[in-house]
């Protein structure tokens, strides 16, 4: 009996071995580490394309007076819930009156903009998310959650 314990054990390990790799990514809130783009998603979906993003990230930064941070992961966790890990990625670094902070879980087509309220009024808020963010994730163009290629 203990020899049939021993091999249904391995037999279940070897199942969850087989089985976790193809699980999403759960990712904790990030330092960004003087970056502006972070791509931390299993399948790397911005790919090549991080430095013209960070361009594309800097320009708008010089333009406007404000710093734009994007980072893409496969989902989010500890916390799980998009607006409070927004808000804790957004405390981890620092991210002052300025600074505006992007979150995307790629795997589960969600969002978080976290802006202060000075940089934003609620109407541009709606706009920008029902003009880009949300075709943006309806048709997987992560590149474009950030500004037209």
């Amino acid at each position: 009996m203990k020899r049939v314990g021993t091999i249904l054990v391995s037999a279940a390990v070897a199942a969850l071995a087989w089985i976790a790799p193809a699980a999403a990514i759960a990712t904790p809130p990030p330092a960004f580490a003087g970056q502006y783009v972070l791509d931390g998603t299993s399948d790397s979906v911005i790919g090549s394309d991080v430095a013209a993003l960070e361009d594309d990230v800097r320009e708008f930064a010089a333009e406007h007076g404000v710093q734009l941070f994007v980072v893409y992961v496969d989902t989010f966790s500890a916390p799980a819930d998009p607006v409070e890990w927004g808000a804790a990625t957004a405390q981890k670094n620092f991210l002052g009156d300025d600074g505006i902070l992007l979150s995307v879980a790629v795997e589960d087509r969600l969002y978080d903009l976290n802006a202060p309220e000075a940089l934003m009024t609620d109407a541009e808020y709606g706009k920008l998310v029902s003009d880009h963010v949300l075709p943006a994730l309806k048709s997987s163009d992560w590149k474009g959650l950030v500004g037209p290629r």
